[in-house]
């Protein structure tokens, strides 16, 4: 086999992986920053709290989803305070 033929097929899974899960500028499962968690409920109720389809923002490529369209609205004003950071990879 040749040498960049073994290297394509090493590559590809890390590819396709990357791919899937970085779509936009966010760590991303199921099409959804940081699983479909609401961003701000982390600072007002001070746990993870699930958000709705219902209530979504983009930003940057990513999809956000939160609670309430309250909580929507807080994020499109101050995204720099409740995007997680470094791209929603825990550090």
């Amino acid at each position: 086999m040749q040498a960049g033929l073994r290297v394509i097929i090493i590559l590809l899974p890390a590819v396709l992986f990357v791919d899937s899960t970085y779509a936009g500028q966010y760590f991303e499962r199921n099409n959804l920053a940081i699983d479909g968690y609401d961003p701000v409920a982390y600072f007002t109720e001070m746990k993870p709290v699930k958000g709705s389809p219902e209530f979504r923002s983009n930003l940057e490529g990513s999809t956000f989803q939160f609670i309430s369209a309250a909580h929507r609205d807080t994020f499109a004003l101050n995204s720099a305070k409740y995007a997680p950071q470094y791209g929603g990879y825990c550090a």
